[in-house]
């Protein structure tokens, strides 16, 4: 097994623990509705030692596209828990399905630790990929159609607890911070996770003990925020950004990223703060020590 996936697999079964609930609901489209979205930012770099690499951009069938190009997003059918779509750009065209357990399954296992498993795939300075570090990292559009009702938000809420609850009892995760705040109204829902912290891993690999793998990552920010319209599911942007440094097998690692999509004539905010409506905020923070501390701060919020 690679290196890279012991590392991440102790966090994999981790995240098993957390029960995903998603309600079947309604959704809010319907067939053949368009929507266009444009790719702000699509953006990765690696270091690592003496090398590095920057993959900018995204692929759809095989068609590399720069940041920038706008995406036409078009529901092709409705089935009972999931809507059935395609992106297209340039005539080019991919298919997906879309749903809230979908959403929350992403988020779980890839987008809230992004860092961590980005960090566990480039460590080896000797075997260092150019070709794998300057790939295009992607297009960042997941899950755009979500059942609507209030169980959906609810759920979201209770996954965010879900997920501050892990990181705060699982030793593997000591020194990471975590938090996460929902502003919303009868229109809009809007959440941010953020991710901080230190962070420290050491495998030891069976076949040769003497040469251990370890990662110390001294500096840690990740952020990831999104909104969408509640009487349709239909998201309305998307933001995922951060940096990561420190060493690995005592090589110095600098990582950092930005992905951004939003739909045509909708500005996501940069902080939840900054949000135009008036409706209410929940957050709440975890911190991760040797013995786990909670802080839960719940607080209503009205926004001019």
């Amino acid at each position: 097994m690679k290196k890279w996936l012991k590392i991440i697999l102790p966090l994999f079964l981790l995240c098993l623990l957390i029960p995903i609930k998603a309600g079947i609901g309604a959704f809010g489209v319907n067939i053949n509705d368009t929507f266009t979205y444009e790719c702000i930012a699509a953006e990765r770099s690696f270091a690592l030692g003496a090398e590095s690499g920057i993959g900018e951009g995204f692929k759809i069938d095989g068609q590399h596209f720069d940041p920038g190009t706008t995406i036409t997003v078009i529901v092709q059918n409705l089935i009972s828990d999931s809507v059935v779509y395609n992106v297209s750009s340039g005539g080019y065209t991919y298919f997906a399905i879309s749903d809230l357990m979908g959403f929350l399954i992403s988020l779980r296992f890839y987008y809230l630790f992004y860092p961590f498993t980005a960090t566990s795939i480039v460590t080896d300075v000797n075997n260092w990929n150019q070709t794998f570090v300057e790939e295009d990292p992607g297009l960042m559009l997941i899950e755009p159609f979500i059942e609507i009702g209030d169980a959906t938000w609810t759920d979201f809420e209770e996954f965010a607890d879900g997920m501050t609850t892990l990181v705060a009892t699982a030793t593997d995760l000591t020194g990471i911070i975590i938090s996460s705040e929902f502003v919303q109204d009868d229109t809009t829902f809007l959440c941010e996770f953020h991710i901080s912290g230190e962070f420290n891993a050491t495998y030891t690999p069976v076949t040769s003990p003497s040469l251990p793998w370890i990662k110390d990552l001294n500096s840690l920010e990740h952020y990831y925020r999104f909104a969408y319209d509640k009487p349709t599911g239909v998201m309305l942007g998307t933001k995922m950004y951060g940096s990561a440094s420190g060493e690995v097998n005592g090589s110095v690692m600098e990582l950092s990223y930005d992905f951004h999509v939003e739909q045509t004539g909708y500005d996501l905010p940069d902080e939840l703060t900054t949000a135009k409506f008036n409706g209410f905020s929940i957050m709440i923070t975890i911190v991760t020590l040797s013995i786990p501390v909670i802080l839960m701060k719940f607080k209503r919020k009205s926004i001019n």
